[in-house]
């Protein structure tokens, strides 16, 4: 009771009593009640002007009744402009005060103007407006009084609720759309099913001082939207703003905290002053920003710039597209780069307008830096590249790995573990198998063995601890005992020109001897000898002006000579004829004249087509004969079958018939004649093969020493040292082996000299040569 009656003196002395119409008549009524009870019925009505009357009912009042006057309960005042009344028109309908509408079933308008136009609809205070089914509108009119600005304006806002069951509770608070609530003055919701529950927030403009000031109301105007908290704005499709003009704009935003902001399709941002202004775009924590389509910013004022862009900690920044920072204070400029645990991989453009975008980098660790496209450092202080200005210009470097703490390299294409004044052991090293693997000490230690004497690598990687004897002088390192070998062969070269002045040898194609040089010019052909010449492919000549003149040709001894191809000739002035082709000619003057002719024996001669001429001083002249002798120095044939067909040759056995005695005769001697060619037969052929046997020992050790010049000259060729250049070659041809060493000098821009000398067993060459470019 005594809260009404403080409620009723307050709206009676109130300079504009008027506003307060509604709160009169709810304390006149309340207090009214008790009295009402107790005493004859009145009916009371309000005519225009504002002065109430009470008319009392016939009945008579009991005894404990009491006489109340309702002018001391209950008052209400109209406007003396207006001499509208309160109307209501509806089963239940109940309306109070000037012009108040109540129109519909259960209705309710309380107040000055107060409209309630539907069913069930309330309507109370100034003005207020309920205009669909079982809405509900609470509050007066919203007055923003901006008298105190130069030009003065006054703006009215009246409490609606004008969509069907919407709520508005609060001066100025609307409610415009199907199952909207707007609670709070001048609160906003407009389309369906929102939410807007929060006050008007003055907002001061930066600059403008007290004439600068702007209101913003809460606003929900989205369909399924929610705004919560004074100022906070949810303008679009299912959008949910929490916080003090906190702002989702964009269908299915979401803004939570003060004057955070999400204004783009699916954009979420959490935390006060928080930023999420691209589709799809989240930022959780105060000052959380994320700018780029896809991007994430989590944590106080972690930003995500570009697109697919991550932030991730305190102060992390991931500027570039598909850039990644995780870590506090974490900095990936680059795009696609990834920056751990405080690391950074710089943006060049934020550099004195560097034109420079990196990419595909990581830096991993606290302080770790990259400045350079696809590199990586890791470790605390790791850096790849240099952002720093030094003379005006900073260091760029691409594609090289700083790993471990401290770790700096600054050249492309490099990997570094360490730092100058800081290096590192690199451990548990794998042995290199390609060209391009890293090798480890163990493999370099195999090296240095290969020097021999003591070699070893110390610390420093330096071949140290050898001890060379060259020409009984003992050097300590690899370098001096070259150089003593290079001073010894020099002095060589001069005393080989007395060696070729008595018939120098040439082993191989291209070398030549100072006299008369042998000529190997035949692919894969052979020439040992002075004078030797083996001009086709796969020829042999071997002994002094010997020649193999065709293609698979082989000349033996001193002046063999086979100019047919593919013939033999074994023997001191053997000869082949140009026309004996597939021809063989074996002794000292043996010669085959014609093709496939073969002539065996020392001066033997076979000059007709296949003829074979056998032995000794043997003569072939007539063609498919084999003759053993020659005219005046004919030879009996031993050991011949009976002959059997008509063109086999008849032995003695089968002359016996005619004539016995004679045949015994001829018998004795022929036997006795051919026991002695036998024996005089084997001895040539074993030592045919014995000779065969050492010149074949012979060639496989000449060819042995072929290989071994052959491989020692080509590493001799092409060097650029004005010291010239020491080579070693080795050969094994058949079970022979030979070793050889020459040595390489340009003796000018244009000519060059070598020389060389190959050894095997009791067998040794020596070879020099000039060169000139033409």
């Amino acid at each position: 009771m005594n809260d009404c009656t403080s409620l009723r003196g307050v709206a009676a002395r109130h300079p504009h009593p008027r506003r307060y119409s509604a709160l009169a008549l709810a304390c006149a009524l309340c207090l009214a009640a008790p009295a009402m009870a107790q005493t004859p019925r009145a009916t009371t009505a309000m005519p225009a002007g504002g002065a109430s009357q009470t008319a009392a009912s016939d009945a008579t009042a009991g005894p404990s009744a009491t006489a109340y006057d309702p002018s001391v309960y209950f008052q209400a005042t109209g406007s003396a402009e207006s001499e509208a009344g309160a109307y209501a028109d509806g089963e239940e309908a109940l309306a109070a005060g000037e012009a108040a509408s109540a129109v519909g079933t259960g209705t309710i308008a309380l107040g000055a103007g107060a409209v309630s136009y539907a069913s069930h609809a309330l309507a109370a205070g100034h003005n207020s407006l309920a205009t669909e089914i079982s809405t509900t509108a609470v509050g007066g009119m919203l007055d923003l009084d901006f008298s105190y600005q130069s030009n003065g304006v006054v703006i009215l806002q009246q409490t609606s609720a004008t969509g069907a069951a919407a709520t508005a509770l609060g001066a100025g608070a609307q409610a415009s759309g199907q199952y909207n609530v707007a609670a709070g003055a001048g609160a906003i919701a407009s389309d369906r099913s929102s939410v807007a529950v929060g006050g008007i927030v003055d907002v001061g403009i930066e600059g403008f001082g007290v004439e600068g000031v702007q209101l913003q109301a809460t606003q929900a105007t989205g369909p399924l939207s929610t705004a919560l908290g004074g100022g906070a704005l949810a303008t679009a499709y299912s959008s949910t703003a929490v916080g003090a003009l906190a702002e989702a704009s964009a269908n299915r935003t979401v803004a939570v905290g003060a004057t955070a902001v999400a204004n783009q399709y699916a954009a979420v941002a959490v935390g006060a002053q928080s930023q999420a202004i691209a589709e799809w775009a989240t930022a959780f924590g105060n000052g959380a920003r994320a700018w780029g389509l896809h991007s994430v910013a989590i944590g106080p004022s972690a930003f995500a710039q570009s697109d697919d862009a991550t932030a991730v900690g305190p102060a992390a920044l991931a500027l570039g597209v598909g850039a990644t920072a995780l870590g506090n204070g974490a900095w990936a400029g680059g795009t696609r780069s990834l920056a751990l645990g405080g690391g950074m991989v710089w943006n060049g453009e934020f550099f004195r307008d560097i034109p420079v975008l990196f990419y595909d980098s990581i830096a991993v660790g606290t302080g770790a830096d990259v400045f350079g496209d696809r590199s990586i450092a890791i470790g605390p202080g790791a850096r790849v590249g240099n952002s720093q200005f030094v003379n005006d210009q900073t260091t760029i470097t691409n594609n090289s790995v700083a790993l471990g703490a401290g770790s700096i390299t600054e050249r492309d294409n490099t990997v570094s573990i360490g730092a100058v004044g800081s290096e590192r052991q690199l451990t548990n090293l794998a042995a290199g198998t390609l060209d391009t693997d890293a090798v480890n000490l163990g493999q370099m230690r195999k090296v240095a063995a290969a020097f021999g004497a003591g070699s070893m690598i110390d610390a420093n990687g330096n071949l140290v601890g050898g001890r060379y004897l060259v020409q009984g002088t003992q050097y300590t390192d690899l370098g001096s005992a070259m150089g003593a070998i290079d001073t010894a062969l020099t002095g060589f070269g001069s005393r080989l020109e007395a060696i070729g002045g008595s018939g120098g040898i040439s082993v191989g194609g291209g070398g030549a001897a100072p006299s008369a040089p042998s000529i190997g010019a035949g692919t894969n052909a052979v020439a040992v000898g002075s004078g030797a010449t083996a001009n086709g492919e796969n020829g042999l000549a071997l002994g002094a002006e010997s020649l193999a003149y065709g293609p698979n040709d082989t000349a033996v001894g001193a002046n063999a000579r086979v100019n047919a191809d593919g013939s033999t000739a074994v023997g001191a002035n053997a000869r082949v004829a140009a026309v004996a082709t597939n021809a063989v000619a074996v002794g000292e003057s043996a010669s085959a004249m014609a093709a496939s002719s073969t002539a065996l024996g020392q001066g033997a001669s076979a000059s007709a087509g296949n003829a074979v001429a056998l032995g000794q001083g043997a003569v072939a002249d007539r063609a498919n004969t084999v003759s053993v002798g020659s005219t005046g120095n004919e030879r009996q044939i031993a050991n011949v079958a009976a002959g059997s067909a008509g063109t086999d040759a008849a032995n003695v056995s089968q002359m016996r018939a005619g004539d016995s005695a004679t045949l015994s005769s001829a018998n004795a001697y022929t036997n006795t004649r051919i026991t002695a060619l036998d024996d005089s037969f084997s001895q040539l052929r074993a030592e045919t093969e014995r000779r065969f046997d050492g010149m074949e020992q012979r060639m496989d050790r000449l060819g042995a020493m072929s290989a071994a010049m052959l491989n020692m000259a080509i590493n001799a060729a092409g060097t650029q040292s004005p010291r010239g250049r020491i080579s070693v070659g080795a050969g094994v041809q058949g079970g022979e082996q030979a070793v050889s060493i020459g040595y390489g000098r340009k003796l000018g821009p244009r000519t060059s000299f070598s020389l060389g000398g190959a050894f095997s067993g009791g067998e040794s060459s020596a070879g020099v040569g000039f060169g000139v470019d033409l």
